[in-house]
């Protein structure tokens, strides 16, 4: 019986062996540098996560010291909320970015919430510079209340009602017996609110009370005042009441003997045409003024104080334009002839449309003298012939 011869098993040669030593290290180094590189870039990461963290840290101290620093002139009650406030947002800002810039989270609500803190954060600085504003400005208004209602008037609202720009000046002007300052509304969001001594509230948005704050009042210009300094600069020279040229048509003497003095008086004749025009561009300012005021009634019943006209008796025409510019005209035109000195003289005579018709003159007083016995026997002659 035979047996196979078994195959001998040929070890490997010694290349081989020092190949496969070779691979085993050259795999074991590259594994030793890519940890190394991988731990000298997360040094590199930290550095730049540390660096990251003091400016985030820094800069959210700035905003506070700035911010607070802008809080130091108003009242304690508001800068305390605010402080508050722009601190608590101020911290979440910094929170969300910390999260996304050190530890990669994506997370899209992070990013609305981040956008949503930065919008609060200018509302609310917005607020604070708009109180600081309206508090610079409204204790001068406060001090000079008794001009309220004479030059300067509280603008109405919407209802044609002054309560609310009322409550917004006298309250954040600092008046006794009005609540104000910042709180949350019932949707979390802060606004300011004013409360009146009579226990009304009221409660302003940020975009609100900017808009409300900017325009609360309304300076009132004289309204008769204002039409004859429109009208006297066309008809006399720069600020004096001399006649402009071609205004006076002729000059006379008018030497009335009264008690035994002759008056020395001048009367200027004047053009009708221009004196006309003059009236009715003193007419059409006052016009203008009332239709200008017209939605602001305080203002508006001032304008017809200011032409001498009753507000009752305004009120009493119902709307009626033709009776309503009748009474402008024969008000302006007393106005005007108080102004200017300027007398109307009946001519007795009707123009087309049966109206009486005016000549126009100025008398230029002179200085009285004693009368001698010629002028006084010529007076009295004159007196004989009427």
């Amino acid at each position: 019986m035979s047996y196979r011869n078994p195959a001998l098993i040929t070890p490997a040669s010694n290349q081989v062996f020092l190949d496969s030593i070779n691979n085993a290290s050259s795999s074991l180094k590259k594994e030793v540098e890519k940890r190394q590189e991988k731990k000298e870039k997360g040094k590199v990461k930290q550095a730049q996560n540390d660096r990251f963290l003091i400016e985030l840290s820094n800069k959210q101290e700035a905003n506070a010291a700035t911010f607070n620093a802008g809080l130091e002139n108003m009242t304690t009650g508001v800068a305390d909320y605010m402080r508050e406030e722009f601190g608590g947002l101020n911290i979440r800002a910094s929170e969300i970015l910390k999260e996304q810039k050190i530890n990669l989270n994506t997370d899209p609500a992070l990013s609305k919430e981040l956008a949503q803190i930065n919008l609060d954060m200018k509302s609310i600085n917005g607020m604070a510079e708009d109180m600081f504003g309206v508090a610079s400005v409204l204790p001068e208004m406060i001090a000079n209340r008794d001009q309220v209602g004479k030059t300067l008037f509280i603008k109405e609202d919407e209802e044609g009602s002054i309560g609310r720009n009322e409550a917004i000046i006298y309250g954040y002007g600092g008046v006794e017996g009005y609540e104000r300052g910042l709180r949350k509304n019932d949707k979390g969001k802060t606004v300011a609110y004013v409360v009146d001594p009579d226990g009304k509230n009221y409660e302003f948005s940020p975009l609100e009370f900017k808009s409300l704050v900017s325009d609360l009042t309304m300076e009132h210009v004289n309204t008769a005042v204002a039409a004859y300094d429109s009208v006297s600069e066309t008809i006399f020279k720069g600020k004096s009441t001399d006649f402009q040229t071609g205004m006076v048509d002729d000059t006379i003497d008018d030497n009335q003997i009264v008690n035994g003095r002759i008056s020395n008086n001048q009367i200027q004749q004047l053009n009708t045409a221009k004196i006309e025009r003059a009236k009715d561009l003193y007419f059409d300012d006052a016009r203008v003024a009332l239709q200008t005021a017209t939605g602001f009634k305080q203002s508006f019943n001032q304008s017809l104080i200011d032409l001498n006209i009753d507000p009752e008796e305004w009120k009493d025409l119902n709307g009626n334009e033709k009776e309503e510019e009748k009474m402008i005209k024969g008000a302006t035109d007393k106005l005007f002839y108080g102004g200017t000195g300027v007398e109307a003289i009946d001519t007795g005579v009707e123009d087309k449309f049966g109206n009486p018709t005016y000549s126009y003159q100025r008398v230029l007083p002179g200085t009285p003298r004693k009368a001698n016995t010629e002028e006084m026997n010529q007076d009295k002659f004159n007196n004989l012939k009427k």
